[in-house]
């Protein structure tokens, strides 16, 4: 049974000390594996993944690499699970934690910086200066460190966001992605706002302006849903492969 020390886990939310997890092989090869559930730290929560979608951003991760990096390299081979777009229930919670409860749905931000750079200092963490070094603090699940194709993840407090019990699962992984349209119009004034102009908008912009009923209108060669699935198809990964406006459901658990 799952109990780390310094862990709060739960009887009614029990732990397996082993998970499911897809883990990236060679170029294009997702084997399900068995691996280590991965153990909260301080200000750290185990959250148990009730589902995933599935980011242009993670095909190209499984395809190319890049932009993931693990151990300083790209992640092939170096039992590596991509996924950054998930949401779950907090199972268990690190040393002292008591911002969270067990039993809580969250949906994830996969940013976390270290939290001591200048950077970050300034609020820019996704710009950390540690970046990929998760021994200095940061965390990028699915990018430097192990994401959401799997049963658990762990993650910092400061990513978590409360799931409404109005929300289903499905919307719930999308919430950051729709985070980031809002605070882009937030930023530039809103539809009809001062910078409502081509090449204006964060990069974001073609969620927006779909969520707003204006149209999406697609960047120069970013791949819409259809190219997507068939690059998906191309590439022989089973399931619903699509942008982040598709969600599945984790085929982790029976």
């Amino acid at each position: 049974m799952y109990q780390p020390p310094g862990v709060k886990t739960s009887s009614d939310l029990p732990v397996s000390d082993l998970m499911k997890a897809w883990v990236l092989g060679d170029p294009d090869q997702l084997h399900l594996s068995e691996k280590p559930t991965p153990v909260p730290s301080r200000a750290e929560v185990l959250v148990r993944i009730d589902a995933v979608a599935i980011c242009a951003t993670d095909l190209e991760i499984i395809h190319a690499g890049s932009p993931a990096s693990i151990q300083g390299g790209l992640p092939f081979n170096k039992n590596f699970t991509p996924g950054h777009e998930y949401m779950g229930t907090v199972a268990a919670l690190g040393p002292d934690v008591d911002e969270f409860r067990i039993g809580e749905r969250v949906s994830v931000e996969i940013h976390a910086g270290c939290g001591q750079c200048k950077r970050c200092r300034q609020g820019m963490y996704t710009s950390c200066l540690n970046y990929g070094k998760p021994d200095k603090g940061h965390r990028a699940n699915g990018f430097t460190t192990d994401g959401g194709f799997a049963e658990y993840a762990v993650n910092h407090i400061n990513t978590l966001a409360r799931v409404p019990d109005t929300m289903s699962d499905a919307e719930a992984t999308l919430v950051v992605t729709a985070g980031t349209s809002m605070y882009g119009l937030t930023e530039f004034g809103g539809i009809g706002g001062r910078r409502e102009r081509r090449g204006d908008w964060p990069r974001a912009d073609r969620t927006s302006r779909s969520s707003c009923g204006q149209g999406a209108r697609r960047k120069p060669g970013h791949p819409d849903r259809h190219a997507q699935q068939a690059a998906g198809d191309r590439r022989g990964i089973g399931g619903p492969i699509a942008s982040s406006t598709s969600t599945m459901k984790t085929p982790l658990r029976s």
